[in-house]
């Protein structure tokens, strides 16, 4: 039985998650309070308490990737041959790669001793089918021939049946020492093991890709908890947004992951119609925390003491020190839940 799973680890794609512009899921820590003392004629910064949407974004590095299936063997033991090459174009059920046969060989000599008896088998039939008629010619009571015929028939029938088990046993057993082609496509990736290396049961062989427009990403790993509480998920390609869908593992790809010591990475597919070719350098961002319409003043006005917040409200020629409670941090702007009103003017530090 050939294993495929879509696990892209031949090609994982190891990124470092970096932030833009104060990005991330970290709070920006507001400095500490300033001495407002200004030389004479300095110009103050002013900013105004206004209503936008505030959020965190994430982003990841990573770069665009066609359809893949990873492919493993349905058995251990050690390789005999991988038969084809990284660029190499193969069609479904070619055989990519064989282990050292160390199973019964059975499955030959099997469908052999099948097809003896069903010759054998035809011809008891048909000469029990002859005396038959002849002895209905010849006036004779046949009912007893016809019965033994029709349990002959019965008990062929189970023989038969209990060979083709075997044969389908020996079938099983012969394909998890082969891996072979799913699809037409095109070999991505082969695996560093040479001929005459022992592998394991379900260990990434090689990667076969689809040769047709859908496109995937891969970076970091996130949870699919976390991907399903992000207020939207896109990659960036060629200086375009394109929305992109979380792709989850199942429970079995998990546990195998973790018991070979593979590092899981995320993996996304763009949405149908994206311009992005195979390679192409791309960025992938998570936005969360959204907030909609709040009042906001950029964090650069905040300022801290002795765990307090605050801002300085500008009236007239007085700074007015006012305490805030803020919400999220987005890139540029905080989220202010009280001490403001919209359209107050701050001040903000240089």
């Amino acid at each position: 039985m050939l294993k495929n799973k879509k696990l892209y680890r031949l090609l994982t794609l190891l990124t470092l998650p970096f932030l833009v512009c104060g990005c991330g899921k970290k709070q920006a820590e507001p400095v500490e309070v300033p001495e407002l003392l200004e030389p004479v004629d300095m110009a103050i910064d002013m900013t105004y308490a206004e209503r936008r949407d505030v959020y965190q974004v994430t982003t990841w590095e990573s770069s665009v990737l066609p359809y893949m299936e990873e492919l493993s063997f349905a058995a251990t033991g050690i390789i005999k041959e991988i038969k084809v090459t990284i660029g190499e174009e193969v069609h479904a059920g070619d055989v990519l790669a064989e282990l050292e046969n160390t199973g019964s060989g059975s499955y030959a000599s099997l469908q052999e001793q099948l097809q003896r008896m069903q010759e054998s088998n035809e011809e008891a039939n048909h000469m029990a089918e002859v005396n038959i008629e002849i002895a209905q010619l010849s006036g004779q009571n046949t009912e007893w021939q016809e019965l033994m015929l029709k349990q002959q028939k019965e008990l062929q029938q189970l023989e038969e049946e209990h060979l083709l088990a075997d044969i389908a046993r020996a079938e099983q057993e012969e394909q998890s020492f082969q891996i072979v082609a799913p699809f037409d496509g095109v070999v991505a990736a082969v695996t560093f093991l040479e001929d005459g290396a022992a592998i394991s049961e379900g260990t990434p062989v090689l990667a076969l890709a689809v040769k047709d427009e859908r496109r995937y990403l891969t970076c970091d790993f996130i949870s699919e908890v976390t991907a399903e509480a992000s207020s939207r998920l896109y990659a960036v390609v060629g200086g375009k947004e394109y929305d992109v869908t979380y792709l989850p593992y199942d429970k079995d790809e998990l546990a195998m992951m973790s018991a070979q010591g593979i590092t899981p990475v995320a993996r996304y597919q763009l949405v149908e119609g994206a311009e992005a070719s195979v390679g192409e350098y791309a960025i992938v961002c998570r936005v969360s925390e959204l907030r909609e319409n709040v009042i906001s003043v950029p964090f650069h006005a905040i300022y801290s003491e002795g765990g307090q917040k605050y801002v300085y409200v500008i009236e007239g020629e007085s700074r007015i020190k006012t305490p805030i409670v803020t919400g999220v941090y987005g890139a540029m702007y905080v989220e202010i839940l009280e001490g403001l009103e919209e359209g107050a003017c701050v001040y903000v530090k240089n």
